[in-house]
């Protein structure tokens, strides 16, 4: 391999021994990169004149024997065999004249016609008196059938400048240079006779980690082979490929890399760690401050290793190189070589991130970073552009050097209030250990004024809001202002926040939240605006006032169209709030089984589930799914996990509160439902967040004292609901209204129920649909319309039965489900269609089938793939057929084919 491209320099050598025949002596200086083959190339011309019949002589220079007198002359005299010559003498200091004339006469060896020729491989390394002895031999056998062949390194250091100039002088010298390999040369040394067969995209990587160095070419390549060999099925190896790495940091191509290092120019081997260190563009003058090296020593260096093959563009050419000579170098000596790249960097004007790389790697090697200003403030900046590339780890952990290094109490309370912010992106339990310190400072009165405001913004988006009350309470009273300070998280006029958005509504929506919350978020999707910390908390709000506001179903669009921004963005808790938010979604649409994936899909992006206050929301749908699908161990089971102390402090505390009180309620804990529920009350009206489309706290309470026996104190409640703004929500008045039917006897109860129904097919629940049609259907068997009271309890049942509400369904007595006889295998199986129903078309027994379970319009247009209008017109025909007025009358027995 390493012969391949070297003919012209095998025939400069063969003719220089054909001239030196005659009695001519000459000199031929092999010069090339350490690793380019001119070992390799003098054995291989030593032999070649061996067989031509010349006396064929070898030596090698080392820095072991470079102060070893006369040692390259002794391996050279031993190399003559029976041609005896002299013991070279060097008693003296230089050797004296007459031993070395008496080795330059038996240099003619036996005839004056045998050449003799001596090949010294780095002659450069030389001990002083072998180079008199050459020198000698070259100025006083220029009649001999002498050829000197030696090898030294590009860019030499230009010792030994007499012996150099006593060659130069000469005519009778030729100096060749080894090149690396090119491209065509290394896939002819890789696919020539007698190779394996190679890829040619394998061939053009060789080359290119090597450089075309033969040296490394050959180390690389077997170290490939062996590799490959390791592997079971023999895939191409590499740093992303499964099974050993290639090349690894203890292979045979690493070695061979510091092989040709410590061969080159005397110190290539300490400047390309340097090199390794910075890793980044740098010039010269900045690698030589940083080598502590003169500028002229660092540049012959770069070009030893650019020569070689190992850099190019001051960058090696495969990365392992730089980590495995700067792992090598002693922990203490690498902290010091980054911590002075760091300065280095900085005074050059690098980018922040990179000077705080180094920053960051002389903390973790154990270095005292410098003590001036510029470091707290640069790590700063630098975590500021990581969390705008979405590297929110890393900057956090700069973040935290920045706090560890700055000695200012207010300085670290405000870096640890911007490190809540960030770590909040990955790990909410970490984030609020980070706001101890500020929260401390506040309640001992030592946070300054300006602190105030940017902790305050912090505990509202995490949802802190007993917190952010102490906060801003302390804010209010140091700024000295009058009047009450509420905070209203998730107040309906505060649903769709628009500061640092831009955005405003383009027309008046009186009365409908929905049309600009969905207009708010169609403006933050056309504008382009990515997930961020001020953005992250106006669009979730916005998503849940969707929920609020009967729209749930266009809340679980967008909560998807964010959650995959937020996975985009590398933040596994923007992911899980998206999720979250889509599970609550999913409960109020009745679809529990959803739900509880989503809330599970969102516990699983917290790396802490039980550490911090945020999974109190999450962990809550989850239980609340349960609870209503009747798997109460399993509810059990979270409720038995540790919860934080800061969960009861935080507006998902009351969503916990809130399940809980329903887990407590459906298996009969009555006292400690009520418990739960009142406090979610005392709560809610202490932060200023009590809105019934948010948790009906009140009507739970109200079904628990009913389910007690306390008809006043619940008729008390339901009436104090119906009386809030939220009671013109279909959702809040349908439930409510249920709730007011139980209160009253069978006969008053029916209009009450018929209004609940009406207005929670209205809202979307099916599952609080299905619960006010088994009311329904239980007050109509009590009145005696067992006809009628058996359509609605077939609605409920099926219902139940499709959102997964098992608990609800086995409520339902099969004896309601059939005006006589034994309740059907299946709720939806009845009696053949009257001969009205037959008059049907498809396309309306279709829509009446799924009104009759309790879809409404919009969710049969998406369910048909029609429109809403074409929904309307439906139903309008089927009312006509049917003789009836209202989707209430339909027949639950349709037999009409599922869509």
């Amino acid at each position: 391999m390493t012969l391949v491209g070297r003919e012209s320099v095998l025939h400069i050598l063969d003719e220089a021994l054909r001239r030196c025949a005659p009695g001519e002596a000459r000199t031929v200086l092999v010069e090339g990169a350490a690793g380019c083959g001119k070992s390799e190339l003098l054995d291989a011309f030593s032999e070649r004149a061996s067989e031509a019949g010349a006396l064929a002589l070898s030596a090698v220079g080392s820095t072991a024997e470079r102060t070893l007198p006369l040692g390259v002359m002794r391996q050279l005299a031993a190399c003559a065999g029976p041609w005896s010559l002299p013991e070279p003498e060097a008693d003296d200091e230089p050797p004296r004249a007459a031993a070395m004339l008496a080795f330059s006469a038996a240099l003619r060896g036996p005839t004056p016609t045998t050449p003799v020729v001596a090949c010294v491989d780095d002659l450069h390394l030389a001990d002083d008196a072998s180079l008199s002895y050459l020198a000698h031999i070259l100025r006083h056998a220029r009649s001999a059938a002498f050829l000197l062949v030696g090898s030294t390194p590009l860019h030499d250091s230009g010792q030994h400048r007499d012996f150099r100039t006593e060659l130069l002088r000469r005519g009778s010298i030729t100096r060749v240079r080894l090149s690396r390999f090119t491209p065509e040369q290394t896939a002819t040394a890789l696919t020539g006779p007698g190779q394996p067969d190679r890829p040619a995209r394998l061939v053009t990587e060789l080359h290119a980690y090597s450089g075309g160095n033969p040296l490394l070419l050959r180390a690389l390549t077997e170290e490939y082979e062996w590799t490959v060999s390791q592997t079971e099925a023999g895939p191409h190896p590499g740093p992303d490929a499964s099974g050993p790495r290639f090349p690894a940091p203890d292979g045979l191509f690493v070695a061979a890399v510091e092989s040709c290092l410590r061969r080159s120019h005397p110190g290539t081997y300490e400047v390309a760690q340097a090199l390794a260190a910075v890793d980044s563009d740098i010039t010269n003058q900045e690698l030589a401050r940083l080598a502590g090296l003169s500028v002229q020593h660092v540049t012959r260096c770069l070009a030893s290793m650019t020569a070689a093959g190992i850099v190019e563009h001051r960058r090696f050419r495969h990365p392992v190189v730089g980590t495995t000579l700067l792992d090598r170098v002693e922990p203490a000596d690498r902290a010091r070589l980054h911590r002075r790249a760091a300065e280095v960097l900085h005074a050059a004007g690098k980018p922040c991130t990179v000077v705080a790389e180094h920053l960051m790697a002389a903390w973790q090697d154990g270095a005292d970073l410098p003590g001036h200003a510029w470091v707290s403030d640069l790590l700063r900046e630098a975590a500021e552009h990581l969390v705008d590339r979405d590297v929110s780890q890393q900057a956090a952990a700069l973040l935290e050097l920045a706090h560890d290094i700055t000695t200012d109490l207010q300085q670290r309370a405000e870096i640890k209030t911007r490190l809540a912010a960030i770590t909040w992106r990955f790990n909410p339990a970490k984030a609020e250990q980070h706001l101890s310190l500020p929260l401390d400072m506040l309640r001992a009165g030592e946070l300054a004024v300006e602190r105030l405001a940017p902790l305050a913004t912090l505990l509202v988006r995490q949802g802190r809001v007993a917190e952010a009350r102490e906060v801003r309470e302390m804010r209010r009273r140091q700024a000295g202002e009058a009047g009450e300070y509420t905070v209203a998280v998730l107040d309906a006029e505060d649903a769709t926040p628009n500061e640092g958005t831009g955005w405003r509504p383009s027309g008046d929506f009186p009365d409908s939240e929905a049309v600009r919350c969905e207009e708010f978020l169609r403006y933050m999707t056309l504008q382009h605006f990515s997930l961020q910390d001020a953005t992250l908390l106006p669009l979730a709000r916005a998503v849940r006032t969707l929920i609020y506001a009967e729209q749930p179903e266009r809340a679980t669009w967008w909560c998807n169209r964010w959650g995959e921004a937020a996975a985009r963005h590398n933040s596994p808790t923007w992911q899980a709030v998206f999720a979250t938010l889509q599970a609550e979604a999913l409960l109020r649409l009745g679809d529990l089984t959803g739900a509880e994936q989503h809330a599970l899909l969102a516990l699983d992006h917290l790396p802490q589930r039980s550490g911090n206050a945020f999974a109190g929301s999450p962990t809550a749908f989850l239980i609340r799914a349960r609870t209503a699908m009747g798997r109460h161990a399993a509810a059990a089971t979270q409720l038995e996990q540790p919860v934080p102390e800061t969960l009861f402090r935080s507006v998902h505390g009351l969503d916990y509160l809130y399940a809980r009180g329903l887990h407590w309620l459906a298996t009969g804990l009555l006292r400690a439902a009520l418990a739960d529920f009142l406090e979610v009350g005392r709560l809610t009206q202490e932060w200023g967040m009590d809105r019934p489309c948010f948790l009906a706290w009140r009507g739970s309470a109200a079904e628990t004292f009913l389910r007690l026996g306390d008809h006043q104190r619940a008729e008390k409640l339901i009436l104090e609901q119906l009386a809030t703004p939220d009671a013109g929500r279909a959702w809040v008045h349908g439930t409510s209204l249920r709730l007011r039917a139980a209160l009253q006897p069978s006969r008053q109860s029916l209009p009450l129920l018929h209004q609940a129904v009406d207005e929670l097919r209205r809202s979307g629940d099916r599952v609080e649909l299905a619960r006010a049609l088994a009311d329904l259907g239980q007050a109509l068997t009590e009145t005696g319309d067992a006809a009628r009271a058996a359509a609605f309890s077939r609605q409920a049942w099926g219902l139940a039965e499709s959102c997964g509400a098992h608990v609800l369904r086995d409520r339902i007595p099969p004896s309601a489900l059939s005006e006589a006889g034994p309740a059907p295998a299946s709720a939806l199986q009845e009696a053949p269609p009257a001969d009205s129903e037959c008059r049907l078309s498809e396309s309306e027994r279709r829509v009446a089938t799924l009104a009759a379970r309790g879809y409404t319009n919009r969710q049969i247009s998406r369910e048909l793939y029609i429109t809403v209008s074409t929904v309307e017109q439906h139903l309008t025909r089927v009312y006509r057929k049917l003789d009836i007025t209202s989707r209430q009358d339909l027949p639950a027995d349709l037999q009409l084919a599922a869509p």
